[in-house]
């Protein structure tokens, strides 16, 4: 059969034609009623199905146009409509002439029984034909126009509420009901207008949150979400209605102050900023604390348009964090060369893995009760052929960032597992190796076969090997790290939590994981001396460990007093700079052979 489908929705119409499409009918289709009209009137079909509510000719004046024309009243009409005040509607369809009513939503195999029905009607010669317009039919098209026309109103009214949502959206931050990135540079500009009219100053604050990343993957999105609302609302606290704040994007905000006096002005609205960030947080019965690094670009001095404040203010806040976090920094000339060195940085280290210019250092773990050797970490160092030693510090977030992370920390384990061999074979059976994994390493979903094949390489056990994470990994996605570490497990790998004590999880926590070993954080052992809770959290933390059968391994010990108190706590091994700092393989050899001990 020939159908003509009548309807403004083009979706309806598609699933409608794929319907009968499949059942072997040819389909046409129209988006109003003087569409189909003239359609019907050219071309000649066997079935029009129609919508009812449509622009420039409804359903109802389709129907009854058709019926009408003696040349086209033959052809059976079918209303498939949303559309319907009780019986009214259906009532004013029969009378037209249509065959049937039918109502959406309706199963597919009903509609197709109902269309085969109406065909065979129409092959038996059993079409109805329209009543004469009586008095009954008359008032029930004016009550369906009057409908009509309310519901063209109410949708004409719902059209234009979406419209401005729409724009709304498209200029603010769904979440903190901000301005986006893009009505911020609109609004920097017209600034920019006005300063340049009144020669006068602007202020670009660039705000990026301090490790928010941690709290959203350790605390759950929900929190973090409601973090940043809160963050939102204590920024506009702290600036002028006439000024800007704009949420960048994830924890990016950027303020754009407009005529402040002097650097005066902006440094006191900055450290407001800082302070207000400071103020602790509860969610669900958890305390958080955020601070934030803050960079600061001035028109006309640092660029003349938006986005050149933006990259003056990011080179600031990236200074920021690399000084420390939780400041503000007015952007400088030198920032610029240091962007570029950073560039040339990542070039080169692209380079160093071929031209074999890192190194992998070893840092000796102490057993307490033996005073001997027990173990070592892993430590990769970069000696540059013309700037010497680069600190790990500056160049593994940017292996992170490039992804070379991959290649590199797959050559730091292999290089580590190979020289822990070497030292068993030599006469030191005892000893285990211990290897960081970054982020990307353990979520990599080819870590234990890496791993697996590593060990299969350089034939050393298992169980000579020590894996270590940070918590924070570790509580990144619970469920696959809790898969990743007992497969690894399974073939008698070790692992390690990393500098714990400095993120939010809590020791009973852990039981979810499969670690053997906790590592205290330097930042705990450093504090004994001034800060008098300190001695009394860590024992607390090592104490805790060993209820959950964790080896304990005191990381930074560089003093004495730092031994002593470890000596005095079940600490099972100790690693820091009062015993020996990170080696190259041939001087850890050396301290190996020479049967370094711990004083008594």
């Amino acid at each position: 059969m020939k159908i003509l489908i009548v309807d403004d929705n083009e979706d309806a119409k598609i699933i409608l034609a794929k319907t009968l499409e499949y059942n072997g009918h040819s389909i046409e289709s129209a988006a109003n009623g003087v569409e189909a009209l003239a359609m019907a009137k050219k071309f000649s079909h066997d079935l029009i199905i129609s919508d009812i509510l449509m622009p420039e000719m409804d359903g109802f004046q389709l129907c009854r146009e058709i019926k009408m024309d003696p040349d086209l009243q033959k052809i059976p009409f079918v209303f498939y409509t949303a559309t319907y005040v009780e019986t009214e509607d259906e009532r004013l369809a029969i009378s037209m002439g249509a065959s049937r009513f039918i109502v959406k939503p309706i199963e597919g195999n009903a509609f197709l029984k109902i269309i085969n029905e109406v065909i065979e009607e129409h092959q038996a010669g059993r079409l109805p034909l329209p009543e004469k317009p009586g008095e009954e039919e008359t008032v029930l098209l004016r009550q369906h126009e009057a409908r009509l026309t309310n519901k063209l109103k109410k949708k004409d009214k719902e059209l234009k509420l979406r419209e401005k949502r729409f724009t709304y959206l498209l200029h603010h931050d769904p979440l903190t009901d901000l301005p986006n990135r893009r009505l911020l540079m609109d609004r920097v500009g017209q600034a920019i207008k006005q300063a340049e009219r009144d020669k006068s100053i602007l202020a670009f604050l660039f705000v990026n949150l301090d490790r928010f990343k941690w709290i959203n993957d350790s605390a759950g999105h929900d929190t973090g979400d409601r973090l940043l609302i809160t963050v939102a609302k204590r920024l506009k606290a702290c600036i002028r209605s006439s000024d800007t704040i704009s949420r960048v994007v994830g924890d990016e905000f950027a303020l754009l102050l407009g005529g402040p006096s002097d650097m005066e002005h902006v440094s006191t609205i900055s450290q407001n900023i800082l302070e207000t960030m400071a103020q602790p947080l509860r969610f669900d019965g958890h305390d958080f604390s955020i601070t934030a690094s803050i960079g600061i670009s001035l028109y006309p001095m640092d660029g003349c348009s938006g986005e050149a404040l933006l990259n003056c203010a990011k080179r600031a806040v990236y200074r920021v964090k690399e000084q420390g976090r939780n400041a503000y920094q007015f952007y400088s000339e030198e920032m610029n060369l240091r962007s570029a060195e950073l560039m040339v940085m990542r070039t080169e280290m692209r380079r160093a893995l071929d031209r074999e210019e890192f190194r992998v250092y070893y840092q000796p773990q102490v057993a307490l009760k033996t005073g001997k050797i027990s173990g070592m970490e892993a430590l990769v160092r970069w000696e540059h052929p013309e700037k010497g030693f680069i600190s790990p510090g500056a160049f593994i977030p940017l292996a992170e960032e490039t992804n070379l992370i991959l290649p590199l920390g797959k050559w730091v384990l292999e290089t580590a597992c190979r020289q822990t061999k070497v030292w068993i074979e030599e006469g030191f059976p005892e000893l285990r190796v211990s290897v960081n994994l970054s982020t990307r390493q353990f979520q990599h979903e080819k870590l234990v076969d890496l791993v697996s094949s590593i060990l299969v390489k350089t034939q050393l056990k298992p169980e000579q090997l020590e894996l270590e994470i940070t918590e924070s990994i570790a509580m990144k996605d619970v469920s696959k790290s809790i898969e990743t570490m007992s497969r690894l497990n399974k073939l008698g790998v070790q692992w390690a939590v990393d500098d714990f004590g400095t993120g939010y999880s809590s020791l009973s926590y852990l039981r979810k994981f499969s670690f053997d070993t906790l590592k205290v954080d330097r930042s705990f052992i450093h504090n004994l001396l001034t800060n008098p809770d300190a001695e009394c959290l860590t024992s607390a933390i090592i104490a805790m460990a060993h209820t959950l059968r964790l080896k304990v391994i005191v990381e930074g010990v560089e003093t004495k007093e730092q031994l002593a108190f470890s000596r005095s706590n079940p600490v099972d091994a100790i690693q820091g700079f009062y015993f020996s700092r990170a080696l190259p393989p041939e001087d850890f050899t050396t301290l190996l052979r020479e049967e370094k001990c711990l004083e008594s």
